[in-house]
């Protein structure tokens, strides 16, 4: 995630436009923010099937959001690699 967004307004992701769940940032340093989901199997599936992933965040409290769109081509190669079956999976860099 980017540098700059407003902590108390969060992060959200949506699969393919769908409903949106919350991200958790962790933490920040120079180059940019962590945030992590909750993978169940139900986001798991979700993230397998879909097409792109948004993320979405605002830069000051009453702001439009602005979206990152990930495309989720290889999600499934990419959690199997680094393990992941369900439980905590981080979103950013």
């Amino acid at each position: 995630m980017p540098l700059g967004i407003h902590l108390p307004s969060g992060v959200l992701g949506a699969i393919d436009k769908g409903k949106q769940f919350p991200l958790q940032l962790q933490a920040c340093n120079r180059r940019g923010c962590i945030a992590k989901a909750k993978v169940d199997d139900n986001l798991k599936k979700a993230l397998v099937a879909g097409k792109g992933l948004a993320i979405s965040f605002s830069a000051q409290p009453n702001a439009d959001p602005q979206v990152l769109n990930v495309a989720l081509a290889e999600i499934s190669s990419g959690l199997d690699a680094i393990g992941v079956t369900s439980g905590a999976w981080p979103f950013g860099s």
